[in-house]
């Protein structure tokens, strides 16, 4: 089976976060108070380190990379459970559950073909919005 990949939709959160980043880096460099620039700079690179940017389907994993150079791995087999959500600032997104009760939540720019083609990798039922 060929493998399926997805964009990381750009969500408010992320619009707000980077925003408030980036106004504190400026601000402390600016103003010179060195405190508000490390913060700024800390926050940038938390972001980096934990936004997702795109995510790859194959036949036994979901590879999630984020913008820093770092990838998430979750094999099909672990997953317990696959559903659509919609929180308020994230908007409508992907819901996994894994084993041992851990939750991945994802934005895929289509979430519910996304969510299709997760459950139909997984030999589950085929999935709609609850």
């Amino acid at each position: 089976m060929p493998s399926y990949s997805d964009g990381h939709r750009f969500t408010f959160r992320d619009r707000v976060s980077l925003f408030i980043a980036a106004g504190l880096l400026l601000a402390g460099l600016y103003i010179g108070n060195q405190l508000e620039a490390t913060v700024g700079v800390l926050l940038l690179l938390y972001l980096l380190f934990t936004r997702q940017w795109s995510y790859q389907l194959d036949a036994e994993s979901l590879e999630v990379r984020f913008m820093a150079p770092r990838r998430l791995r979750v094999l099909l087999a672990d997953v317990r459970s696959v559903e659509h959500v919609d929180y308020p600032l994230a908007g409508p997104g992907v819901l996994i559950t894994r084993s041992r009760a851990r939750r991945l939540f994802i934005t895929p720019r289509d979430p519910e073909a996304f969510l299709v083609e997760l459950q139909a990798r997984m030999g589950g039922p085929p999935a709609g919005r609850p």
